[in-house]
């Protein structure tokens, strides 16, 4: 599968995470954000080559790119751990729907998104 198309079940992950968000439905949202995450550092792994096998490996990925980011403050690798918390936020109650955490979910996403095209120039 091209990496455009990968990139598009990523979009269709948080298309999908903004349709449980409407209805209320929290740990269904923040999972698909999680999902959306974690699909996203794959297939950069993956077109890297680098390892991509479990949740440490992807961390190591968000390292990596965070190094790339010309921002520097590692909002790469604090929205990752977030989006890795947010569906227990959920479950033990901490979750707030008005605090906009879902929005720097997005935002991280793309920027992963956005460096990975980089990267392939």
């Amino acid at each position: 599968m091209p990496v455009q198309e990968k990139f598009q079940t990523t979009q269709d992950l948080l298309d999908a995470a903004d349709q449980e968000f409407a209805v209320g439905n929290a740990l269904p949202a923040t999972e698909r954000l999680w999902d959306a995450v974690r699909h996203t550092l794959t297939t950069i792994a993956e077109e890297k080559g680098w390892p991509c096998a479990d949740e440490d490996d992807l961390y190591q990925v968000a390292e990596r790119l965070n190094e790339l980011d010309k921002v520097g403050l590692d909002f790469l690798l604090s929205g990752y751990a977030a989006a890795q918390g947010y569906p227990d936020k959920v479950r033990y109650g901490f979750f707030d729907f008005a605090d906009g955490d879902a929005d720097d979910v997005r935002k991280v996403v793309h920027c992963f998104i956005n460096l990975a095209r980089e990267l392939a120039d």
